[in-house]
């Protein structure tokens, strides 16, 4: 069983922001801003929660953030990315769930080490963020490649209608 632990302390932050950096920069997929960082820190980081999953010795496996919505022209990461007409659906689904005053999350930078990738590590840590998420909101959305919706679907998340291919 996994267990993710919220990072607030310096030192423990800094070592994620560094981890963060090395998964992007040997991941293929990644954007190119993301691979040529040492360090990968953005303004969205300040509100978000930090969840690391640790190994006995106190090596990070993997972590996530969860986004907060801030106070910019683009409350969540994900607003950056979007096109237009998925964006105006976010951006609706974001001011509902503020006028209900009910928390909203983006899940955001989940990273894994090379060696945990498989089919049993990724399952466990995907339901750990599952079981970590409702700690602070009931609904979470998140951007994934087209080939790990599949992945996410089997947990019980859902493709919002309009956004197939975000």
């Amino acid at each position: 069983m996994i267990h993710l632990t919220e990072i607030t302390q310096l030192v423990h932050l800094d070592a994620y922001h560094r981890f963060r950096a090395t998964i992007y920069k040997n991941d293929t997929a990644a954007d190119d801003f993301l691979k040529n960082k040492e360090y990968d820190r953005d303004l969205w980081d300040e509100k978000a929660i930090h969840l690391g999953w640790y190994n006995d010795v106190g090596a990070l496996n993997g972590c996530i953030r969860f986004i907060r919505p801030i106070d910019h022209p683009c409350p969540l990461y994900s607003f950056t990315r979007l096109p237009r007409p998925v964006l105006k659906f976010a951006e609706q689904l974001l001011c509902s769930h503020e006028r209900q005053k009910l928390p909203l999350l983006e899940l955001s930078r989940i990273c894994v080490s090379q060696e945990f990738r498989n089919l049993r590590s990724l399952r466990d840590f995907s339901l750990a963020i599952i079981e970590k998420l409702f700690d602070y909101s009931d609904q979470a959305f998140f951007t994934v490649f087209d080939n790990h919706k599949a992945h996410w679907m089997q947990y019980g998340c859902s493709v919002l209608e309009g956004t197939a291919k975000w």
